[in-house]
């Protein structure tokens, strides 16, 4: 039997595929010089009523996955119909040929290992292990076709063996790779919000920032980040932002902060982070608006949330990010009266009684909640 420290490479590039895909290739590898086998492939499945249905799938660099789709398939391999691996996901895991096939199923057993001989593959071996309720990890390893050499009592125990390893690791891979597809979905949505986010430590360095905040800070707008630290640039306003944060981690609730500084006003709101675990670090959320700053509502938004013209929609746009009816009409090249008359329509749409009661009703939609910059009106334009 192998040692340990024999399996060593293949656990470590195992282990590594969970954030490196190209170690399963390496793992594969290892493991089919372990067996004494050629070509290794690893499928994650579920089932349908006849079949095991894979969802990914991994080879060694052996395996010929273009001559096997040619040749066979997924779809016409009767080794992945769903009660041949259901019968062997309730014993010990593995299977073959032997196993998988009763005496009557000779002939398509027979025909079945000619199609793999001809692209190269020989004498089966197989595993499966479940994932979870309904999800299975399986790995299929194939000798040379001219190998007679059945799998031995000891290789068949090592496969047993790494099973439970192959499964952890690629629940791990799973886990890991939502973990950074949420990140970076988040991450996205984020550099996209209306307004500066930094998110600090309790000590006030700064984890993280979105593109909102870099321009903000790093043009010198009474907050910048020093030593990975944010800082404001006059002590007081600095003495008042430390208290902020501190209040609001105490607190674990919100706080607001206004900050006067040689650039003009800047307007905080300061959110603790709660940690998923209890040993985990605790962090603040910090976004910046400036008073001048422009509501980012997109008129396409507008239309179809409150049934509007693209005219009319425009004007509740531009009315949102703080022109007056008299800008927006000089900024379209109409009259003042016929905004007016727009107006009234946006109004009697949006069920608003007067201009400040449109805007509250525009600042709480989906469109003021989702808005994506760019896609505004400047008062200024």
């Amino acid at each position: 039997m192998n040692t340990a420290s024999t399996l060593a490479p293949l656990l470590f590039n195992l282990y590594g595929s969970c954030t490196r895909t190209e170690c399963w290739t390496q793992a594969l590898d290892l493991l089919c010089d372990e067996l004494g086998a050629k070509a290794a492939a690893v499928y994650c499945v579920s089932f349908d009523d006849q079949r095991a249905v894979p969802y990914w799938m991994s080879y060694n660099s052996r395996f010929d996955s273009d001559s096997y789709q040619a040749a066979i398939a997924d779809d016409h391999n009767p080794r992945l119909e769903a009660r041949r691996l259901r019968q062997r996901s309730g014993t010990d895991g593995l299977g073959s040929d032997d196993t998988l096939f009763s005496p009557s199923e000779y002939s398509a057993r027979a025909q079945l290992q000619r199609r793999f001989a001809d692209i190269g593959l020989g004498r089966f071996i197989g595993a499966i292990a479940p994932l979870d309720t309904d999800r299975y990890f399986t790995v299929a390893l194939f000798r040379e076709p001219e190998d007679p050499h059945e799998y031995s009592e000891a290789q068949r125990q090592m496969l047993s063996a790494l099973l439970p390893h192959f499964v952890q690791a690629t629940q791990l891979s799973e886990t890991m790779t939502q973990g950074r597809f949420a990140a970076t979905l988040v991450d996205g949505h984020l550099e996209r919000w209306p307004c500066a986010l930094v998110l600090c430590d309790t000590q006030g360095q700064v984890q993280w920032l979105n593109r909102q905040a870099k321009t903000l800070l790093y043009r010198g707008a009474g907050l910048q980040v020093r030593n990975g630290e944010l800082r404001a640039g006059l002590p007081d306003t600095q003495k008042r932002l430390a208290e902020a944060c501190q209040e609001a981690l105490q607190r674990d609730s919100a706080t607001y902060l206004a900050l006067e500084t040689l650039q003009g006003r800047l307007q905080l709101a300061l959110q603790p982070v709660t940690p998923a675990h209890e040993s985990s670090a605790s962090y603040l959320l910090i976004s910046i608006a400036t008073e001048d700053q422009t509501g980012l509502v997109p008129p396409d938004a507008l239309r179809a949330l409150f049934d509007l013209t693209e005219a009319e929609a425009q004007l509740a746009s531009a009315l949102v990010a703080g022109m007056t009816v008299e800008q927006y009409a000089q900024k379209r090249g109409v009259t003042v009266g016929t905004a007016r008359y727009q107006l009234n329509q946006v109004l009697v749409k949006s069920g608003a009684r007067r201009q400040a009661d449109l805007v509250r009703r525009v600042l709480n939609s989906a469109a003021a909640h989702l808005a994506v910059l760019g896609q505004h009106m400047e008062p200024d334009a």
